[in-house]
This record gives C-alpha cells, sequence and structure tokens, in this order.
C-alpha cells in the first residue's frame, strides 16, 4: 500500500500540566478516549470505529516511546505497523492533557478533528504516564472488513472456560454485543482460578492468570492476535488462596497489578512491577469471606481510580472505591437482589459508553448487561446471550 493514502499530521496537541496528576488505569484512559472519539462521530453521521487489539499494540507502543523520550512526536513507522490491506491511514497524538479532555483538544483542532471524523473504519488507543506528563496515540485506518483482534481491546471481553477445558474468549463490539469467539487454550479444566490482568508485561497486550493444581500462580501472556502463550511461573505456594482478581492499576503506578484473598477472608495486594513481574504480597483488608463474589469493573466513580464490586450472602451489592494507592474508601450499597445470579463478571466497557459494565448470568443461562451509572451505581441494559449454563466466566476478561 503506497504512504500516499496516509493523512499524517506534522503537529501535535501539548498542553503541558500546571501539576501532575496522579496515574491512572491505561484501560480507563483509553476506554474513555475511544468513547469520546464514537460519540463525536456518531453526532456528526459518522459511523463508530472499531478498536482493534494490533492497532492498541502499535498506538501503546508509540506512547511509550514518546513517554521515554520525554516529548511528543508523531511514529514514522505506523502505516507498515498497523495490520496491511488498508485504504487510507492517520495518526493524532497529544500531550498533557488529561484522559477526560483530550478529545476536546482533538476536535479543537481543524486537522486533528478531520481524522476523528475520517472515512476510517478502525481506531488504535495508546497511552502512558510518566512523572504526571500524558502521552495520548491514536491511529485510524479503513478497511474493506472486520479484522484479527476487533474488539480485543479496552477490556470488553468475556473468558469462559467451556465443560471440556477449552478457554474461549468473546470479544465485546463495543456497542453491547459479542463478536466472533476465539478458543485461546486448552486443558484448562485443571486451573483452579483464572483472572484477566491486563498488560502486565508491558507489551501492549492484556495478559492472564491462573493457579494450576500444582498451587502455582502462572501468568500467561497476550499476543496481539488475542491468543495466550506462556506460561511464566510467578510464584508458588498459592494453594491457601480462593479468589484471584484483576483490578487493573490499584496502586496508582501506571502498572496491572493481582488481589488475591485467602482461606481466612483476607485480602492481599501484589503490586506489578512490569516485565510480568509482581512485588510480595501487602495485606490490604480482612473478613471478606462473607462475599460469594468480588469483580473488578474498572473506574467507576470516575476519579481515574480503579475500583471492586463485591457481592454478599444477602444478595447486596458493594462498592468499594479504591484510593489509588493500594487501599479502599468506605464501601457504599449500590445494589440489591443480586442473588439471582450464579455468575457476574466484570468485561470492561461492553456497552461502548466509556463506563465499565457488568455482565450478570441467571441459572437459565441467560447474559445480563448492567452499566454503570455517574453515582456508582447499576442500571439494567438487558439480555446480551443465552445459551451459558455450560461455562465457568472469568473476569475481567481481557486477554
Amino acid at each position: 500500500m503506497s504512504i500516499a493514502g496516509v493523512v499524517l499530521l506534522t503537529l501535535g496537541l501539548v498542553l503541558v500540566p500546571a501539576q501532575p496528576a496522579h496515574a491512572v488505569a491505561e484501560a480507563t484512559a483509553t476506554a474513555r478516549i475511544h468513547a469520546d472519539t464514537n460519540a463525536h462521530r456518531t453526532s456528526n453521521g459518522r459511523a463508530p470505529l472499531v478498536r482493534n487489539a494490533q492497532m492498541d499494540a502499535v498506538a501503546a507502543g508509540w506512547s511509550d516511546v514518546q513517554c521515554r523520550r520525554g516529548e511528543m512526536g508523531h511514529n514514522p513507522q505506523f502505516s507498515q505497523q498497523i495490520p496491511p490491506g488498508w485504504s487510507s491511514a492517520a495518526e493524532n497524538v497529544a500531550r498533557g492533557y488529561t484522559y477526560d479532555r483530550v478529545v476536546a483538544a482533538w476536535i479543537g483542532s481543524p486537522g486533528h478533528n478531520a481524522n476523528l471524523l475520517g472515512n476510517f473504519t478502525h481506531i488504535g488507543i495508546g497511552y502512558c504516564e510518566l512523572n504526571g506528563d500524558r502521552y495520548y496515540t491514536q491511529v485510524f485506518a479503513r478497511y474493506s472488513g472486520p479484522l484479527p483482534g476487533d474488539g480485543a481491546s479496552g477490556g470488553a471481553a468475556v473468558l469462559a472456560i467451556a465443560s471440556n477445558g477449552a478457554l474461549y474468549r468473546y470479544p465485546g463490539t463495543g456497542a453491547g454485543g459479542f463478536g466472533a469467539r476465539q478458543q485461546i487454550g486448552s486443558g484448562w479444566s485443571s486451573m483452579s482460578l483464572v483472572t484477566g490482568v491486563g498488560d502486565m508485561t508491558g507489551d501492549g497486550n492484556r495478559d492472564v492468570v491462573a493457579r494450576d493444581a500444582r498451587g502455582r500462580l502462572l501468568l500467561y501472556t497476550g499476543t496481539a492476535a488475542g491468543r495466550l502463550a506462556g506460561p511464566i511461573v510467578l510464584g508458588s505456594g498459592w494453594t491457601g488462596m480462593n479468589l484471584l482478581l484483576g483490578p487493573g492499576d490499584f496502586t496508582g503506578d501506571g502498572r496491572p497489578d493481582i488481589v488475591a484473598r485467602d482461606n481466612a477472608g483476607r485480602l492481599w495486594l501484589y503490586a506489578g512491577r512490569g516485565g510480568g513481574a509482581i512485588a510480595s504480597g501487602v495485606q490490604i483488608g480482612r473478613g471478606w469471606t462473607g462475599m460469594n463474589v468480588i469483580v473488578a469493573p474498572g473506574d467507576v466513580t470516575s476519579d481515574g481510580r480503579a475500583d471492586v464490586v463485591a457481592r454478599d450472602a444477602s444478595g447486596r451489592l458493594w462498592l468499594y472505591p479504591g484510593r489509588g494507592d493500594g487501599r479502599f474508601l468506605a464501601a457504599q450499597q449500590v445494589g440489591h437482589g443480586w442473588q439471582i445470579f450464579n455468575a457476574i463478571v466484570a468485561p470492561g466497557d461492553f456497552s461502548g459508553d466509556g463506563r465499565p459494565d457488568l455482565l450478570a448470568r441467571t441459572p437459565s443461562g441467560a447474559l445480563l448487561l448492567y452499566t454503570s451509572t455517574a453515582s456508582g451505581g447499576w442500571r439494567s441494559g438487558g439480555q446480551v446471550g443465552h445459551g451459558w449454563s455450560g461455562f465457568r466466566l472469568l473476569g475481567p476478561g481481557a486477554a
């Protein structure tokens, strides 16, 4: 494909913040940017853009380059790095803006806005924050049809283990539905705990952590095509844990973390250290035995910090807002009557509104969508699936 088909901007947007802000999770920032971009396109009569995992990896990699250099610039090779077969492509970059305002800044710049509203079908989004300095990348392209990795970005997916041990990934479309499922593993019946954990290795792809029958904690690294490689042994002696959770960046350092609950009801935080490594466990809670569901939907409170939601034995739903330093604020009841569900998972932004969602399964196998509100509550988004009774549902689902 000739480079002549590429629309390149020679200038990005720069706003140097007056003071550093706390880091936000990459999934939180990029989901909001995707939602704001598509809202702008929809209001201008343009079709929404599909997020693609391969394009996300290109955008994330370039944001990381800008972070390391400490200066903003364009990627001269992005058009060769995104999937081939495009008929037009473009790139937006920005520095310094908060993640909830950067799209508005692009809209206010004619050249960048032309890309936001361009005749494209797909988008990749990258975000990097280092010492309070924030860098953003959007790559756009037009393709004639769907691509491998469509819907695989931003956490919008469900992981499910079938009765035969096959591990499937069900990507969200970003509009409240599922794309075609993909088998990403086999023999997973022996894994007693499994969860998506975000990009722990820093390669732009989301990973999965599991505990095997020997009590080892294993990291399976994601690939650009949405599959899994590995495993890498993170540790042994995990038989005393009965829950694994991938809350995203719970400590505020820009790296995804792991939370585990032991048989005594204590919560332990294992901070991500980058490169697929984790720190030693630190106790961050006790008395969690009474919670029969604990999920990590993302930033429910819209403060840039990862939160946790739990269901107690009475069917009440509780929100535990994250402080951004590995601890919780006081719990808030945000629902009741949730005892009717036999599984609840956090797929990320499944509805495409820029906010985290929950999926809940009934005993009959129906899958219901619940979207979050600004107050931390949940509202019904209707039924989005059926026939899910035979699966062990896992979350968060990003692979």
